[in-house]
């Protein structure tokens, strides 16, 4: 909203005068008679809004493709399109952020980007992204102006004018789930097919118009990437133990050159130059070849992930698109630095907050601390490539975190700090699962749930018992709620565990409608609410779990994936819905994804004082449109203005003040925006009451109004006289005076040499502040002087009338 200039209250222009008293004029007496302003709020506060701020740390991200245009670089991930101008020393958004970009691509004169929400393209001259096709694809590759998309079982389409048409081309394809398509410098395509139809590389002379299998035996070798230089493809398989296969005659044969000995493990990206061959390895980082791929030598140094989707090069350098960001190096001494300056995508998928710290655990980008107002951020170290969260409880001695090398809840181990994050130990005794998912509990007890049983601990987490006496030990659990004994867990069924003795004992609730609960939280006076997996369903029980009722809701085609709770505030996370929440325990509810980018929600932690979500691209935290204003004006004045105050709000750098004669604000004087928490009032009326209110100004909002301030001024403590307005003026003018109490006044008009012109007013006149008219068109132009006569008072102001 526009800021509007101030207007002097009861001080209108000629064209828009508008007196609530009598005319008048200014005076200055030196008697002294108090008035009084009295502030007190009339209204109630309008319902609060809030938005989500993304946080510009941690910064990071998943980076899945990149590409090389000339002097830019563009890469892709969960967050969206970003490109850097200088070697990735920083970076600016293209868009996208709402998506995951799986692969970026060059068409002409188009980027195009295959994402989790269809394939789009953006002209390099234009910011909009155009949605070009629509449903999820594996592969994609480009040609001049040819796009190929590869479908999980539709088989491969084809666009020859950069995705403004479309055509399926799979004639000689007898398996539709395409994992990867290539052209190579010759201009043969290769697309490789996997799933349960079978597997194999096909191969294209034409283009794409007519294919072959160039392996007839339906489970064939097929690739997952591949490289080319110098007319000679390398690619690997995911089920050939990490081999690196060659092909000297554009993909139509392949073998695996002698003496050749694998990376390790399994290879997830490759590329090729002249210099050397290149591959990542999951869960082992970069290796490199100068022998064709006889012989591997690894380069870690400077990693903090080892999960390596895609690697690119030029003629000196080397690029890294990993899980937790983009790396370079120098080609000839291998060392890798991290550049994600103007990145903030990681995705988020725990949080957790004590007195002190909120940590933020992301999937592929390590745990991090920061302060609540989210400064002075710093990554924890919790040993090697330990870079996937699973779930964090923070106490106020003690954090624990679940922490896993690999992207998903397996292999997670039990990390214990008692310094908030400064040091880290590994504790995982008695825990006969390497699948932790949540951590719950307080100082005294703390449970784990696993995907093969639950656990307790009731020594900070030194040694663990898995629970039996009525749960299965083999329990599948990623959701626990504690409530002083009682403890409820969800393991993806139409029911829930529950015990009544901190775990001794337990048994089994059937909650009808469920069908799949996945999220359980508690609120501080004991009231359970349960989200389902499936469509986004929630419950809430008042009775610690006995029975549940179903809450109406607004949203569908959603699961809820975490839910907080502080007192009557339910704030629940969805899993392509963004954010449901209630302020009336359930009773009602609203969306409002304000400022989310990803509405793909994972995790939540709430707290009196602050509310923070986490989403695949990045932390958000709440802000609140509620203001308070501060009324501290219940005393003498002796001005005639006074200064509006409120508290500042929050995240909000901006404020909209009104100012109106009445309470509905249908007459407003002043309308202004503000940077400031206040704002002073000047040349009110006395004898009158004005009302003020403020609002936080945001993206999406301006008028969520505080309560009404009620200002009463009561006599001014002084004659006074001000000067006439318009001035200088032709034929009429405007004066304004202030009396302390009933009295005579008389209001002369003089030429600059002491001759009375005229008499204005001569009349006996309340207390308060007066308005008088000057009509002048029998007099001359020049300077003339107005003078004012109280009780032992007299001031003159000069005025000057121009024809």
């Amino acid at each position: 909203m526009k800021s509007r200039k101030q207007q002097d209250l009861f001080h209108p222009t000629v064209s828009g005068y508008n007196p609530i008293h009598n005319f008048g004029i200014i005076i200055e007496k030196s008697i002294i008679i108090l008035f009084i302003v009295c502030i007190f709020p009339v209204s109630n506060i309008y319902p609060q809004d809030y938005f989500w701020e993304k946080s510009d740390k941690p910064e990071g991200g998943v980076i899945y493709s990149i590409l090389i245009e000339e002097d830019t670089l563009i890469i892709g991930g969960k967050g969206g399109v970003y490109f850097s101008t200088n070697s990735g020393e920083s970076w600016e958004s293209l868009g996208l952020n709402s998506v995951e970009v799986w692969d970026v691509e060059n068409c002409s004169n188009y980027i195009i980007a295959n994402t989790s929400g269809g394939c789009f393209r953006k002209h390099t001259g234009k910011t909009d992204w155009e949605k070009i096709k629509s449903g999820r694809y594996q592969a994609l590759a480009t040609n001049d102006t040819l796009i190929y998309l590869g479908s999980e079982n539709e088989g491969i389409y084809r666009s020859k004018d950069c995705g403004q048409s479309w055509e399926q081309i799979i004639n000689g394809i007898d398996n539709r789930d395409i994992e990867e398509i290539f052209v190579t410098s010759s201009n043969i395509l290769l697309a490789s097919a996997s799933g349960t139809s079978g597997s194999g590389v096909f191969r294209s002379l034409d283009m794409g118009d007519n294919w072959s299998r160039i392996d007839p035996y339906q489970y064939a070798w097929n690739f997952h990437g591949i490289s080319e230089v110098n007319r000679v493809l390398y690619a690997f398989d995911f089920t050939n133990n990490a081999r690196v296969y060659r092909s000297d005659d554009d993909g139509l044969s392949w073998y695996v050159p002698g003496g050749s000995i694998p990376p390790s493990d399994i290879i997830n990206s490759i590329y090729a130059d002249s210099d050397g061959l290149y591959v990542g390895v999951y869960h082992y980082g970069f290796f490199y070849s100068r022998s064709g791929g006889a012989y591997w030598l690894p380069k870690n140094i400077g990693l903090q992930s080892y999960t390596l989707s895609e690697i690119k090069g030029s003629s000196t350098e080397l690029y890294l698109a990993s899980y937790d960001g983009f790396y370079k190096s120098n080609k000839e001494d291998i060392r890798w630095e991290r550049y994600m300056s103007g990145i903030n995508s990681a995705n988020i998928t725990s949080l957790a907050q004590n007195n002190e710290f909120i940590f933020v655990g992301t999937s592929g980008s390590g745990l991090f601390r920061a302060s609540k107002d989210l400064s002075n951020w710093q990554k924890m170290f919790l040993g090697n490539n330990n870079e996937f969260t699973n779930s964090i409880l923070a106490t106020e001695n003690k954090v624990f975190a679940l922490v896993s090398t690999w992207s998903s809840h397996h292999y997670a181990e039990l990390y214990i700090s008692a310094n908030n994050g400064s040091s880290w130990t590994s504790f995982n005794p008695d825990l006969h699962t390497s699948e932790l998912k949540t951590i719950v509990g307080d100082e005294d007890v703390q449970f784990i749930g696993s995907g093969n049983g639950v656990y307790r601990s009731t020594n900070s987490g030194l040694s663990w018992i898995r629970m039996e006496n009525g749960m299965p030990t083999n329990i599948n659990s990623s959701s626990i709620a504690l409530y002083d004994s009682i403890v409820i867990v969800t393991n993806g069924t139409s029911g829930i565990y529950k015990s009544e003795n901190m775990g001794e004992n337990w048994s089994y609730i059937q909650v009808p409608d469920l069908f799949s609960g996945k999220a359980v939280a508690v609120s501080s006076g004991g009231v359970f609410y349960l989200g389902s997996g499936s469509v986004n369903k929630i419950f809430s029980s008042k009775d610690y779990g006995k029975t549940w009722i179903k809450l109406n809701n607004p949203l569908y085609n959603s699961s809820v994936e975490a839910i907080g709770v502080n007192s009557n505030l339910i704030v629940c996370c969805l899993s392509n819905n963004g954010i449901l929440s209630s302020s009336d325990g359930g009773d009602s509810w609203r969306k409002n994804n304000y400022g989310l980018e990803s509405q793909k929600v994972n995790c939540v932690s709430i707290s009196e004082y602050h509310n923070f979500i986490g989403t695949n691209s990045g932390l958000y935290k709440q802000i609140s449109s509620q203001i308070n204003p501060i009324s501290d004006y219940n005393e003498v004045l002796h001005q005639n203005f006074f200064l509006a105050r409120w508290q500042k709000s929050p995240g909000i750098n901006n404020y909209h003040i009104q100012v109106s004669t009445d309470s509905l604000f249908l007459n407003i004087v002043i309308d202004d925006i503000i940077g400031d928490t206040s704002y002073t009032v000047n040349n009110l009326d006395f004898m009158t009451d004005c009302y003020w209110r403020v609002s936080t100004v945001t993206d999406y909002w301006t008028n969520n109004f505080s309560s009404v301030q009620k200002v009463v001024i009561s006599n001014p403590v002084t004659f006074k006289l001000y000067n006439n307005y318009p001035n200088p003026f032709n034929d009429e003018t405007n004066i304004r005076v202030d009396v302390p109490h009933k009295s005579e006044i008389k209001l002369n008009l003089y030429t600059i040499l002491g001759e009375k012109v005229k008499t204005i007013e001569n009349s006996i006149v309340e207390s308060g502040t007066h308005y008088f008219k000057l009509k002048t068109n029998d007099l001359a132009s020049g300077v003339y002087l107005i003078r004012l006569f109280g009780l032992n008072y007299s001031v003159t102001k000069k005025a000057v009338l121009l024809h």
